[in-house]
């Protein structure tokens, strides 16, 4: 049997390593921004290897769950390459940068690196960016389908949306609410495991976090939010059911939470 390539690369021969299986389920992303994935990743082919990146984010959420839209390409790698990339070569990368912006391939006003860890730019309007960034379940079992490159595990996301982006960032956003929701039936475990990774004391805060969204929610849900009218029940509630859920160790199913129909266990 053939395996998957990516640029040639066999995905056996991935340097990651992780433990990757041997014919990866190919995943097609929901456009926009699937469609920008080639260019994004011809970009950053100029300073990293591809067979090192995975993608995150809500977009490969939405492409497993098809619960809601999503606009940008979150890219991460970690390791000795996306090491080099922030400490030895960093400055060449940013110069780099201007110079494809100067040609107009990517975006003037977006590009940006914090703290040696993210660089963000855009291509065709689509935000993209890469961090350097450790990972939580190294098991790959699906590649993008126009670049071969690994998405990270749905696990692996929610950690990152629950710890990095709320507990360490202070952004409990409304896309990331919506997707532990979702979660809570299409991916419970998952869900659970993200949520053991914040410490007890700090779980309390953010559930009190998601209950003072609730008390200003105003119901005006983000139009761009929703991909499917499924879950609009859902969407209508979000900081309400959010807090609920939060604040009953998982406990409580948010109505709509499944595409339909409403329980509580």
């Amino acid at each position: 049997m053939q395996a998957v390539t990516l640029f040639g690369v066999p995905a056996t021969q991935r340097t990651l390593g992780v433990r990757v299986v041997a014919t990866p389920v190919t995943v097609s992303l929901p456009d926009p921004p699937g469609g920008k994935m080639p260019d994004a990743v011809r970009v950053l082919s100029r300073w990293i290897d591809p067979s090192e990146l995975r993608l995150g984010g809500g977009i490969v959420l939405a492409a497993r769950w098809h619960h809601r839209n999503s606009t940008d390409l979150d890219f991460l790698a970690t390791g000795d390459a996306i090491d080099t990339l922030f400490y030895q070569d960093l400055d060449g990368v940013l110069q780099d940068m201007v110079n494809l912006a100067k040609a107009g391939v990517i975006g003037s006003e977006t590009m940006r690196e914090t703290n040696r860890t993210v660089l963000h730019f855009d291509v065709g309007g689509t935000p993209v960016s890469i961090g350097r960034v450790g990972f939580h379940d190294d098991l790959q079992r699906e590649v993008e389908s126009r670049t071969n490159v690994l998405l990270s595990p749905t696990r692996d996301i929610l950690t990152k949306k629950m710890v990095n982006r709320f507990l360490v960032n202070g952004l409990p956003t409304e896309r990331d609410a919506f997707d532990f929701l979702v979660a809570q039936t299409k991916a419970p475990e998952d869900l659970k495991y993200a949520w053991l990774q914040v410490p007890a004391p700090d779980r309390n805060t953010l559930a009190a976090a998601y209950r003072e969204r609730s008390l200003r929610w105003t119901g005006a849900s983000d139009a761009r939010l929703l991909a499917n009218l499924a879950y609009a029940e859902l969407a209508n509630e979000l900081w309400l059911h959010a807090h609920r859920m939060m604040e009953s160790n998982l406990e409580y199913v948010p109505i709509g939470s499944a595409g339909k129909g409403s329980h509580e266990r």
